[in-house]
């Protein structure tokens, strides 16, 4: 089983998909495209769409961290967000993501790097600080326990 459709192709014989728990179909690899496998997964053809083109500044500088550090789980991360984009971290349970996230807000300690938000060194200590004075906010994959902040 695999949602990494490039492997399927490659290694596969046939392909079965199953949505919402019900078998949708089962076809040989033979001539089947990837958009013909997600158009059976989704239930309609995939869309992309093209919403323009961001002009960046180098001066738009929002966000910046440099050499991130936290002892055993990661190390010298650096990034830089601008104003206009939008940033996202994505990785597997247990790849840094979620404690990047959590350093960047205040709620976890940092071994090493700093922040600068609007080129200011940002040294936040709380979820709470992190939105009320810097208005950086966090979407968390675990939102009934850590999705509200409530005054103590």
């Amino acid at each position: 089983m695999s949602h990494k459709l490039e492997e399927v192709l490659e290694v596969a014989d046939q392909v079965s998909v199953l949505r919402d728990g019900h078998l949708i179909g089962t076809r040989p690899i033979a001539g089947l495209t990837k958009q013909e496998i997600v158009k059976m997964m989704i239930g309609r053809d995939a869309r992309t769409m093209e919403l323009g083109v961001l002009n960046i500044n180098d001066a738009d500088k929002v966000i910046e961290a440099r050499h991130i550090g936290q002892a055993g789980t990661f190390d010298d991360v650096s990034f830089t967000l601008h104003k206009g984009e939008i940033l996202g971290f994505y990785g597997l349970v247990g790849s840094g993501r979620t404690e990047l996230a959590q350093i960047l807000l205040g709620e976890a300690r940092k071994d090493a790097g700093e922040v600068l938000i609007n080129g200011v060194a940002a040294d936040i200590h709380s979820m709470a600080e992190s939105l009320y004075r810097y208005r950086m906010g966090y979407v968390s994959e675990n939102r009934k326990e850590k999705g509200l902040i409530l005054s103590a």
